[in-house]
This record gives structure tokens, sequence and C-alpha cells, in this order.
């Protein structure tokens, strides 16, 4: 049965095992929740984030019988101080989790944003993925 922090697991070790550095630091770059741009040990950019994934049901009664939908969802974010940067590590990252071990893989939508952090200008790529699971 998959669970929500073996759904994480997967999807990190999936993307670290994939995904490598373009800046080749030999530091943590992938993160669970965004790191802290003042901390003296930020690595820079750029950053993978894999926010906590969230799980979520559906019961269908079809007759005399029921099944069970259930959905992991991942959302995925990617910081770069380059527009070209972001966008191939967004097609890294994609063929990455095409390796994690859950079923009937949906991304729902890759965001474009463009943000101020701690004075720089950096390039946001959002991934939402969802993977369906029926019993």
């Amino acid at each position: 049965m998959v669970t929500v922090s073996s759904a994480w697991q997967d999807i990190y070790n999936a993307i670290s095992s994939n995904v490598s550095d373009p800046k080749s630091r030999g530091t943590k770059w992938i993160f669970g929740s965004y790191p802290d741009v003042y901390a003296k040990d930020f690595p820079g950019f750029p950053l993978i984030v894999i926010q906590p994934v969230s799980k979520s049901e559906k019961k269908y009664d079809i007759g005399s019988s029921s099944k069970k939908e259930q959905a992991i969802i991942s959302q995925i974010e990617i910081y770069s101080k380059s527009s070209s940067e972001a966008d191939s590590l967004v097609d890294s990252v994609l063929s990455a989790i095409e390796n994690v071990s859950l079923y009937d893989k949906v991304v729902e939508r890759v965001d474009y944003n463009f943000e101020d952090i701690a004075g720089s200008n950096v390039h946001v790529r959002v991934i939402l993925v969802r993977w369906r699971i029926y019993d």
C-alpha cells in the first residue's frame, strides 16, 4: 500500500538519483521545504523543492460494488536564475518521475513565474503531479 511518506521518499529518490545539479556544487540542492536564502549555508540557485505530498480519496458505488480511487498529489518547485536552466530542469524532473513506482501519473500543470527572491531575479517553475491509484 502506498503511503504519503513513502510516496514523498519515492519522488525524492527518483529526482535526486536522476537529475544532476547543473552547477555540480557537491552540496544539497534538493529540499523538502524552501531553504532559508539568508542562511550561511544556502547553496544558491538552482534548487528544487519537493513539497510534502497529499493524499485524496473518492469512493464510487456502481450497482452493488464500490471502487475507491486514491490520489497522491505532489508539487515540485524549481528555482533558477536562468529561464533556460529552469526549463531544462523541468524536463529532467518530468523524466525522472517516470521512474516513480506509483500508477497512472498525470501532470496536472506546470506554472511559470518570475520572482524577486532576496534581491535576485529568479525563474520559478511549479510542477503539479497526480498519481491515481484504484482499489
